[in-house]
């Protein structure tokens, strides 16, 4: 018995020690499970979660940009767009034979876009997303989402879409994307106020399948997103596609460099229209053809304004008593200032315009007679004068790239300033001031010497309908009634009989002014030979004012004079308006006759 035993003791420790890795390999595997699936249950959970979650993000609704009677000039157009995953596509020829069919799109198009796609893909991964075509019918995506072709995908999406076209779009903008997740203002007042428009962006998350397909059901929100203000402007749009139809009349016979108009309402400082040249359309960024149209140039370009600067000095003299209306100034042609003679022209000769009164000075734009009354009022008086009509200050009308006018030099200089820099700036030389800061000096004489700042933007409104209104400013007294209400009779002159006839409007009194001065070189001095800005500006009906129009050419191929190349123009978007609004004549046939000669 003893030897037998002796020969099963291996045997039976080999099977104890195999029975005992068994039962240590079972503990390790049930503690492990237990680990796993008990008490590191909800961090493996997560951990999967987390690892097939993706985040979303998705761009608020933009707001919309409106004029003042609420219509659209800037808004967002639902398109539909026709999308393909090519790995879960069964047959491309039949799926695209069959959109082709129903789309209108030509299926070489489709095929050749789908091939384009695959051909320049070069990741480690499949490619699951391939925009075949966009701006698909409605009724063609309801019919292809009806297919159910594998792979093929209806997806919406907003544009920006503006209705006014080129007609506006300086003063209105664009933004960079046509993709709504991606619109960012760039120009204009889509550009200024960009995060207003904007909104706020939600954040969701989302579980993907292993083809990085979204699951419908566990999508989640992490924060909602919130549609963008509206802004109202102050723009009519009426009278702005009037400006612009009448200054692109205008260019395609002067063809100039660039051009601008602004129409204003005098007694609230409410900016009506602003139009530019050259413009593009928004909607179509392949017109745009030279960086110049992006420029508004009513608050970012700065220039010599010429005779209507004597504006200003008409003003000061006469509110200060420096002159009266009956005050008499002589004009032989020129004025020796210094070692510098100023020399005057009329209908293109070197003549005087003898014996004048301030209303005869402004009638016939004598450069003699404005240096003569600035001199008589000296730099401060003038300059400062300069800077109570705002013609020195960014106005902040709320579009990008506003500058300051110039005089060239500050007040500091005063003790240091030439005769012939007094005798320049008071004819509207040697200084140079934005068109919209002009367009404002006339609108305070129209407002009986009370200054409103220009004002674009009225109101925001939030996506829920809730107004904002923004203030207009509070007016500033320029001059008194009196002064303003003799200077609007020079201005009267100047159209019934003086340098600005061609801005008659039959049946109104019309006040106003022409503007001729030469094109500065830019960085350096002198002047381009040969190049001049002409404008005209003014207001109707000059008894009770109801709009202030200004036009503005730079370099005119077929003219220089505001009177023979910007009156006209004026004249045009005046008279139209004084249609749109109904406005009755003020003057009778005879007189409306007289000034229309």
């Amino acid at each position: 018995m003893a030897v037998q035993s002796l020969h099963r003791d291996p045997f039976s420790r080999r099977i104890a020690i195999i029975s005992l890795v068994v039962v240590v390999f079972y503990i390790v595997l049930i503690a492990r499970l237990v680990i796993l699936q008990i008490i590191k249950h909800q961090y493996y959970w997560n951990q999967s979660i987390t690892e097939r979650t993706e985040p979303i993000t998705r761009a608020a609704i933009r707001g919309d940009i409106l004029d003042r009677n609420g219509r659209l000039l800037a808004t967002n157009v639902l398109t539909v767009n026709l999308t393909a995953d090519p790995t879960l596509m069964k047959s491309p020829p039949s799926e695209l034979q069959r959109i082709a069919e129903v789309t209108g799109v030509s299926f070489a198009k489709l095929e050749s876009t789908l091939n384009q796609a695959l051909n320049s893909w070069h990741g480690d991964h499949p490619l699951h997303f391939v925009e075949l075509a966009t701006k698909i019918p409605p009724d063609a995506a309801h019919q292809i989402r009806q297919m159910n072709l594998p792979g093929i995908y209806v997806v919406h999406n907003y544009v920006r879409s503006y209705p006014l076209g080129p007609a506006a779009a300086q003063v209105v903008g664009m933004v960079d994307m046509s993709a709504g997740s991606s619109m960012n203002g760039k120009l204009g007042i889509e550009m200024t106020y960009n995060s207003l428009l904007s909104g706020r962006e939600g954040i969701y998350s989302a579980q993907v399948d292993p083809l990085g397909r979204i699951i419908p059901s566990t999508k989640r929100v992490i924060k909602a997103r919130k549609g963008g203000d509206s802004v109202q402007t102050t723009l009519d749009r009426d009278v702005q596609t009037i400006a612009y139809q009448e200054l692109m009349r205008a260019c395609a016979k002067q063809h100039p460099n660039y051009a601008c108009a602004i129409v204003m309402d005098p007694k609230t400082g409410d900016i009506l229209a602003l139009v530019n040249y050259p413009t593009f359309d928004p909607n179509n960024r392949a017109t745009l053809k030279t960086k110049w149209a992006l420029r508004d140039v009513a608050v970012s370009s700065l220039y010599e304004i010429g005779s209507t600067g004597k504006l200003i000095t008409a003003c000061a003299a006469l509110q200060d008593g420096v002159i009266t209306p009956q005050t008499q100034f002589f004009c032989d042609g020129k004025l020796k200032v210094g070692r510098w003679t100023i020399h005057d022209a009329a209908d293109g000769t070197k003549i005087g315009h003898g014996v004048e009164t301030i209303k005869q000075i402004i009638q016939n734009s004598c450069n003699v007679g404005a240096a003569t009354i600035g001199l008589k009022l000296g730099w401060t008086r003038l300059y400062d004068y300069i800077n109570r009509f705002g013609m020195l200050d960014r106005i902040n009308v709320g579009l990008p790239y506003e500058v300051r006018g110039s005089v060239f030099m500050g007040a500091a200089d005063a003790d240091h300033i030439s005769p012939v820099k007094i005798a320049d700036t008071s004819f509207g030389q040697s200084v140079a001031f934005t068109p919209l800061s002009v367009v404002a000096a006339y609108a305070a004489i129209a407002n009986d010497g009370l200054r409103c700042s220009p004002r674009l933007i009225s109101a925001l409104i939030t996506p829920n309908g809730h107004r904002i209104n923004v203030p207009a400013p509070s007016p500033v007294r320029i001059v008194s009634p009196e002064v303003a209400q003799e200077v609007s009779q020079c201005l009267e002159a100047v159209v019934i009989g003086g340098t600005g006839v061609k801005a008659a409007v039959p049946g109104y009194m019309v006040a106003g002014k022409t503007g001729t001065s030469q094109e500065v070189i830019p960085g350096r001095p002198g002047y381009a030979p040969g190049r001049y800005v002409a404008s005209f500006v003014g207001f109707l009906p000059a008894n009770d004012p109801k709009v202030v129009i200004y036009v503005m050419l730079n370099d005119p191929k077929k003219g220089e004079y505001g009177g023979e190349v910007a009156a006209p123009v004026f004249q045009a978007i005046a008279q139209r308006l004084m249609w749109l609004w109904h406005i009755p004549p003020d003057v009778s046939q005879p007189e409306a006759t007289l000034a229309s000669q």
